[in-house]
């Protein structure tokens, strides 16, 4: 045999039907390789298995039956934590001193953490006129589309000033000067009188349209959040 591919054979053993060859082959080079594991696929996603919390808990993967004592959160003992139960919300719940929560509604399947928020917001808008761009002018947004993929739930508004307390406080204090905290966010609505009630909603792709009651400014923001 001769050797090929940069390597060579060492041994052989066989009959005279099979053959077997073992290799030994040097590399000398380095190759690194990307790749995608898998497609992103939609339509497999389960609400239930929506994990976007910190510090997260689920279900024990041999659960079959409904409960509503949770255990295992001592690392979590004395927060607060946000509750998704079979692809429902729950209130939040306080850690106790054991690692343990009591849901309000039992359930199946869970994801209990410290929740957080996502938030969003646009560049000014500015729009082209017959005297030029339209910054410094007085403008408002009246209505705005969103395009979704495998979303459900968020707030939205036109409000400068969406920060909480505590982060205007910190901002502040390095001098970053906000202003008072004048939050106003508006849920957006996805359920219809179509949905059966109490019925946790599958995702939403596509879009939707809502209105807004926003002041005129020089400066047309939109706003969203994710909590």
């Amino acid at each position: 045999l001769s050797a090929t591919s940069g390597g060579s054979a060492i041994t052989v053993s066989g009959s005279t039907t099979d053959v077997s060859v073992t290799t030994l082959r040097k590399c000398t080079e380095v190759r690194y390789v990307e790749f995608m594991e898998r497609y992103y696929v939609g339509d497999e996603i389960d609400p239930t298995d929506a994990h976007f919390v910190d510090s997260g808990l689920e279900e024990p993967t041999n659960q079959t039956t409904a409960t509503t004592a949770v255990t295992g959160l001592s690392h979590l003992s004395g927060e607060s934590v946000s509750v998704l139960a079979d692809a429902a919300v729950q209130p939040n719940q306080t850690v106790n001193s054991s690692g343990e929560v009591t849901l309000q509604t039992a359930a199946t399947k869970y994801r209990i953490g410290l929740g957080y928020n996502s938030n969003l917001q646009t560049l000014p808008m500015v729009q082209p006129t017959s005297a030029g761009t339209s910054v410094g002018n007085k403008k408002r947004i009246h209505k705005f589309v969103i395009k979704l993929l495998d979303s459900l739930g968020f707030k939205y508004g036109s409000t400068p000033y969406l920060l909480d307390t505590a982060t205007i406080s910190y901002l502040e204090s390095i001098g970053i000067i906000f202003g008072a905290n004048t939050s106003n966010l508006t849920e957006a609505v996805f359920r219809t009188t179509a949905d059966r009630i109490g019925a946790a909603l599958l995702f939403f792709t596509g879009e939707k349209s809502y209105t807004l009651r926003d002041d005129y400014g020089t400066e047309a923001q939109l706003y969203i959040r994710q909590d």
